[in-house]
């Protein structure tokens, strides 16, 4: 009678650590990936950061570049003055990030304000008392709204700036 008893039991405890085997399989699996996406949601804020800071400082191109250092692709860019956008995928992974390119000098590209035209729209915003309705500013020359150019015009001198083309100006004496 014994006998059966602890084989009954045994009957018992076998299909329960086989189910127990069974959930800790699935659980590992489940964790691994959560882990793993985890893991891509990560490098897919690494690499829109880095594109990001490239995009900033060396526009499209460079915010392409990096992305594909990084094993990503850019799925949307969008540039803003100094502040560039960046839309990341990576494999299932999307994440955004935005960078400032700050000052000039080193990190400027060709057909930023050049120094000496930042200055005098800074100075055109103290004679206004806001800044200009400016369109475009490209090396020493800066283009204006009708109105903004309106405005400015009358003082634009003491601003720095000489009216050059309709509704443009530059940067006085730089020819």
């Amino acid at each position: 009678m014994r006998a059966r008893a602890r084989n009954s039991e045994r009957a018992q405890v076998v299909p329960l650590l086989a189910a127990v085997v069974v959930f800790a399989g699935l659980a590992m699996i489940a964790l691994g990936h959560l882990g793993g996406g985890a893991v891509e949601r990560a490098e897919a804020r690494r690499a829109a950061d880095a594109a990001a800071l490239a995009g900033a400082a060396e526009g499209r191109v460079g915010a392409d570049r990096l992305a594909d250092a990084n094993n990503a692709t850019v799925a949307g860019y969008d540039e803003s003055g100094h502040d560039a956008e960046v839309v990341v995928h990576y494999g299932q992974a999307r994440a955004i990030a935005r960078a400032r390119r700050d000052g000039g000098g080193i990190g400027t590209r060709p057909g930023d304000p050049a120094p000496a035209l930042r200055a005098a729209l800074a100075r055109a915003a103290q004679i206004l008392g806001h800044k200009p309705h400016v369109v475009r500013a490209h090396d020493l020359v800066v283009d204006l709204t009708a109105d903004g150019y309106a405005e400015l015009e009358p003082r634009a001198a003491e601003a720095g700036l000489c009216p050059s083309a309709p509704n443009q100006m530059r940067v006085c004496g730089a020819d």
